[in-house]
This record gives C-alpha cells, sequence and structure tokens, in this order.
C-alpha cells in the first residue's frame, strides 16, 4: 500500500524509527481507507435516503397537480356540456323561428299564387270575352259582306255598263 500522507512530522519519525513509521503509515492508510468506505457508504446512504424523500415529494406534488389538473377537466367538462346545452337549445330557437318565418313565407306564396291565379282567370275571361265580341263582329262583317256584294255588285254592272 504506499503512502497516502502527503507529510509525516520528523519528530515523530524520529520517535518512532523507521520500521515503526512505516507500520504507522501502513495503520493509518487502512484506517483512512476503511474509513473512507464507511464514508462513501454514509454519504451513500445520506444520498439515496435524500433521493427517497425529494422523490416522494414529488409524488405528492404530482398527484396533487393531477388531483387539481382533474378537477379543472372535471369543471371544464360540465361548463362544455353546458355550453353544448346552450347551443342547442339556441339552435331549437334558431331552427324554431326558420320553421315560422318559412310557414310565413309559404302562406304568402299561397297567397300571392291564389292570387294570380285568380287575376288570370279573370284576365282570361276578359281576354274570351274579347275575342267572342271580335269573332262576332268579323262574322257580322263576312255576313254583310256576303249579302251586299250580289247587291253591289248589280249596282256597279249596272252603273257602268
Amino acid at each position: 500500500m504506499a503512502v497516502q500522507i502527503p507529510k509525516f512530522p520528523h519528530k515523530l519519525e524520529d520517535l518512532l524509527g523507521r520500521p515503526g513509521t512505516d507500520e504507522f503509515v501502513d495503520f493509518l492508510n487502512q484506517a483512512f481507507h476503511s474509513s473512507k468506505e464507511d464514508v462513501v457508504q454514509t454519504v451513500g446512504d445520506r444520498f439515496e435516503r435524500r433521493l427517497v424523500e425529494e422523490t416522494s415529494k414529488l409524488r405528492i406534488e404530482l398527484k396533487e397537480d393531477i388531483a387539481g389538473i382533474r378537477t379543472e377537466m372535471i369543471g371544464l367538462r360540465a361548463e362544455f356540456k353546458e355550453n353544448i346545452a346552450d347551443l342547442k337549445a339556441e339552435l331549437k330557437e334558431d331552427l324554431s323561428a326558420v320553421k315560422t318565418v318559412n310557414a310565413g313565407l309559404q302562406t304568402e306564396l299561397k297567397g300571392d299564387i291564389s292570387g294570380l291565379r285568380s287575376e288570370m282567370k279573370s284576365d282570361n275571361a276578359v281576354l274570351h270575352r274579347d275575342i267572342a265580341v271580335q269573332t262576332r263582329w268579323i262574322l257580322a262583317v263576312f255576313l254583310a259582306a256576303a249579302v251586299l256584294y250580289p247587291i253591289l255588285n248589280q249596282l256597279v254592272l249596272t252603273f257602268v255598263r
């Protein structure tokens, strides 16, 4: 084992002698070595314990955070459901209003169509009456021409000769 003590006191070396100093240095090295292992073990144990404590704290904080997030999610879910219900109600109202307007427009359109039909019927009746009157006049003119043509023809022949 190599000497790990950097400077050994000269008075002590004079007092112990060379073989005693070497034995004492070996003893100190073994003591430091085993002490070092104990210190490393103790520090490792303390580190592990501290690590367990901190991870436990982190787990607790994480659980609390997750619980808070779950609570928020439940609140958001309830709010979302409420918003959807409100939206459905608004859509039902809007649909009802559209149906009412549509029914009104259909009624108005039916009334307009009915009015147009009656106007067309009255216009057709007037048109038929006018056609009948014109047809009578045309027939009367042809009848008059048929009756008057021979008379006019005789008069023309009489005055032209």
